[in-house]
């Protein structure tokens, strides 16, 4: 797919997310048939197998607006799903695809009896995959589970468990050991926390040029002008690194190499959300957590992001050993072609 492609694509997404009330909670089927209707789900899936042969790249622009939009609807986990789903060799279902970004169970032929836990949307979807700790991908239908735990992340979205007894599945033996679905969600989310970060920043420029405090515009002071330069400087290195991520896998695929880089992107990443919420509160004030105030949506959110599929010690960690088994020769390969 070419990039003017793309681009309209995450701009048709813009346009659409900007209609007054098409996320309200209380319709959710159409608010995502609305979005469904773009073919969002076919992005990652190759032209010859009817998708739009769309890149990593692509679907962090589309996944920019989503997370500038605070947006409640599962777009990057339903394209994440549908691309599972076309490399596992899956025949394609019909509904809402969601994906478990844990799964626990034993599966016996083509039975499955265990857990899908961190399910996004799953009380919506009308099927969910995971993957199996050998790298294959497994696929359930959520009207054959037992019992549904609705439960929420801090920014009250979805976030179900899914419990299967001796179900029907589909499998995919043909794994790659390279791959994690934890990986595969930092790059889902890193375009969301992109758009987050940028539209936090946007409202906090512009509350500190309209809020006038002691006579002057909040702005006016070298001491906000200083924290919302840092502020800037946080969200433009976060997107950096995340461009960097979905880059290094549209060019490597899941290798360690494009490991290296999603790992550093989602530490950069946290880091930004520290900085950059903790400023955006301290330069709203009381004002940033009303109900009636956007601010809150974003931040929530980003902290949210922030610890899901693995804090800031568990992907320091991870980038640790890769860096050790890849030795020092291939450090400053790493560091700036990735």
């Amino acid at each position: 797919m070419s990039s003017s492609a793309a681009i309209l694509i995450a701009d048709s997404l813009a346009r659409l997310l900007a209609e007054p009330g098409l996320t309200g909670r209380s319709d959710f089927a159409s608010a995502w048939q609305r979005v469904n209707d773009l073919g969002l789900t076919g992005l990652l899936i190759p032209e010859e197998s009817g998708g739009f042969g769309g890149t990593w790249r692509d679907l962090f622009d589309v996944q920019l607006e989503v997370g500038r939009t605070a947006c409640p609807l599962p777009v990057g986990e339903a394209v994440l799903a549908s691309w599972a789903c076309a490399i596992a060799g899956f025949p394609p279902l019909e509904g809402l695809g969601s994906v478990a970004f844990e799964c626990r169970g034993v599966r016996e032929g083509v039975m499955f009896s265990g857990v899908f836990r961190n399910v996004p949307c799953g009380r919506n979807a009308a099927w969910i995959i995971g993957m199996t700790s050998d790298g294959g991908w497994i696929r359930l239908r959520a009207s054959d589970a037992k019992s549904i735990d609705r439960l929420s992340n801090l920014a009250d979205e979805p976030r179900d468990t899914l419990t299967f007894e001796n179900v029907p599945c589909d499998t995919c033996s043909r794994g790659d050991p390279s791959a994690r679905i934890e990986e595969y969600g930092v790059l889902v989310r890193l375009g969301q926390i992109s758009g987050a970060l940028s539209a936090a920043l946007a409202m906090t420029t512009e509350h500190a040029k309209s809020r006038i405090q002691f006579g002057k515009p909040l702005g006016s002071f070298q001491a906000v002008q200083q924290q919302l330069a840092v502020f800037a400087e946080e969200v433009s290195a976060a997107g950096c690194a995340a461009r960097a991520a979905c880059a290094s896998v549209d060019h490597h695929g899941p290798t360690r190499e494009s490991g290296y880089a999603i790992a550093a992107a989602k530490i950069r990443a946290n880091l930004a959300i520290g900085v950059a919420t903790a400023a955006a509160h301290q330069l709203h004030g009381a004002m940033g957590f009303t109900a009636d105030y956007p601010l809150h949506c974003l931040t929530r959110r980003l902290w949210s992001w922030r610890t899901e599929l693995g804090n800031d010690r568990f992907w320091a960690a991870r980038l640790g050993r890769q860096l050790a088994k890849r030795g020092a020769a291939l450090l400053w390969h790493d560091m700036v072609d990735t």
